[in-house]
């Protein structure tokens, strides 16, 4: 299912793919090692790994989150964790793929110059947001509608399925959170 929605709203998304690739081949021209050839080929690169690397995402996600529900909840002293994290990590994911829906919309419905960056097709403050600044677009992406009602899923999850106290789940699902944050904001530190 993943793929074919993917594949069905790749048009729409497009413009989207081609500005982010072309702000990131802006910032290599400006290096003096780069030559327009270089540039041509590591644009080739990007539009295949855009291609391809969205659906590998998809596919490794779950295990990596997994992962991240396994450690944390085991942090939290929940018992139970060990067989049930991948479990909880698919299902929290889901709210990504309905995302991904609403963004193909948004796709459709808005002008083409006002798809300037990823975040214009979220429901988080990052829209609003010049694409320009990518350490402040990234960490304000975190508060996407979609990924915080992941997070409410794996707390859910936790309790639900790990036997988790109320406590213990939230502890869990927000150290996911923050760990996925983690990125966004030392590039923000750093000035990026």
């Amino acid at each position: 299912m993943l793929f074919r929605s993917f594949y069905a709203t790749r048009s729409l998304v497009q413009p989207i793919i081609d500005a982010e690739i072309s702000r990131q081949m802006a910032i290599m021209a400006t290096k003096p090692n780069m030559t327009p050839e270089a540039i041509a080929s590591a644009t080739s690169i990007a539009h295949t790994i855009a291609s391809v690397g969205i659906v590998a995402f998809f596919l490794v996600i779950p295990f990596l989150v997994g992962l991240f529900i396994w450690i944390i909840g085991k942090l939290a002293k929940v018992e139970a964790v060990g067989d049930t994290a991948i479990m909880i990590a698919v299902f929290s994911l889901f709210t990504r793929l309905l995302g991904s829906v609403v963004g193909a919309v948004l796709a459709a419905m808005l002008p083409d110059a006002s798809l300037t960056s990823a975040a214009s097709l979220s429901l988080s403050p990052a829209r609003f947001i010049d694409p320009s600044h990518t350490a402040i677009v990234a960490l304000l992406g975190r508060f996407d509608l979609f990924i915080l009602w992941g997070v409410v899923l794996i707390a859910v999850g936790m309790q639900a399925a790990a036997r988790a106290t109320k406590n213990q789940a939230w502890a869990t699902a927000i150290g996911v959170w923050v760990i996925g944050s983690f990125f966004p904001l030392l590039g923000l530190l750093r000035g990026s």
